[in-house]
């Protein structure tokens, strides 16, 4: 039995390797992904799944990333009833400054963003494993899609 499975962009990550090659899919159909293999999870586990913040702040393009997004809102939410006792939250996270995608851009891109956030900081990707690692081991947290970004959408 395993206690955690962590969903990313259609690949299934595991930190347990008793789930063994599972299947995976389409970010659209993930939740048939985990109902399938909810059996195999302790009762006492948990499922992270990642979203972002283009389903509150959509941009130019972002049509399908921020339907997406916004789809694994409602995913946590029924999961965390379809599959109780386990627990399913997500991460949405903002710009993540030191990603390879957005480090890339460099300092005239991002500092414009870092100064319209209330941190004054970009998200690290630091940042975002300490949020899945909170997510997978507090087994009072349940449902909850978890922004972190350094509270961008405040300003």
């Amino acid at each position: 039995m395993a206690d955690r499975l962590l969903l990313r962009g259609g690949t299934v990550l595991t930190v347990d390797p008793d789930l063994g090659d599972l299947p995976s899919g389409d970010v659209l159909i993930e939740g048939d992904t985990i109902v399938g293999v909810a059996p195999r999870i302790d009762d006492d586990g948990s499922v992270v799944l990642f979203g972002g913040r283009a389903k509150d702040r959509p941009y130019p393009g972002s049509t399908m990333v921020s339907t997406v997004n916004g789809g694994v809102t409602g995913l946590v939410h029924s999961l965390a009833v379809e599959l109780a006792p386990v627990r399913c939250n997500a991460v949405h996270p903002g710009i993540v400054g030191d990603s390879p995608y957005w480090s890339a851009k460099g300092e005239p891109a991002l500092e414009p963003v870092r100064n319209r956030t209330p941190a004054r900081r970009l998200v690290t990707m630091e940042d975002v494993v300490g949020a899945v690692v909170f997510l997978l081991e507090n087994r009072s947290v349940n449902g909850v899609n978890l922004h972190v970004d350094g509270g961008w959408l405040l300003l």
